[in-house]
């Protein structure tokens, strides 16, 4: 999913966080994505 996602923010030539800096939570001091872009 996160590889998805990469991807959609290599097409735009953007960021990942800019795509969806909400998305992103620490659990266990590690950066996850907790909801990632729907279709």
């Amino acid at each position: 999913m996160l590889n998805d996602l990469q991807s959609r923010a290599s097409a735009y030539n953007v960021p990942v966080e800019a795509i969806s800096p909400l998305d992103y939570g620490t659990m266990n001091g590690t950066k996850v994505l907790q909801l990632s872009l729907t279709a």
